[in-house]
């Protein structure tokens, strides 16, 4: 998988685009916009990140098309401190069309 930061002209600072790459193996996303944040703390405080990027999802027009994915960088495994850990949240997305 390739990650493309996107174009942010529109104000959407958040938007990741995935594309597929040809031959690539292991775990990969779908292609197409996600919303991310970067979560900096422990578990327990994991769920206000969650809500902080569902709400930004919602008030720059955009909506959730999919499930949240997390993407563990600093853990347990490389800091001691639980303060330090590092998650990526993403969420894939679709501008929301006008009522």
């Amino acid at each position: 998988m390739f990650w493309v930061d996107s174009d942010a002209s529109d104000g959407g600072i958040f938007k990741k685009v995935a594309l597929q790459v040809p031959g690539a193996s292991g775990e990969s996303l779908e292609d197409g916009n996600y919303a991310y944040i970067y979560h900096k703390g422990s578990y327990q405080s994991l769920p206000e990140s969650h809500q902080k990027l569902k709400k930004y999802i919602v008030t720059s027009g955009y909506r959730a098309t999919g499930l949240a994915v997390e993407q563990y960088l600093m853990n347990a495994l490389a800091v001691s401190n639980e303060d330090d850990y590092l998650i990526e949240i993403q969420i894939p997305v679709d501008k929301s069309e006008s009522v």
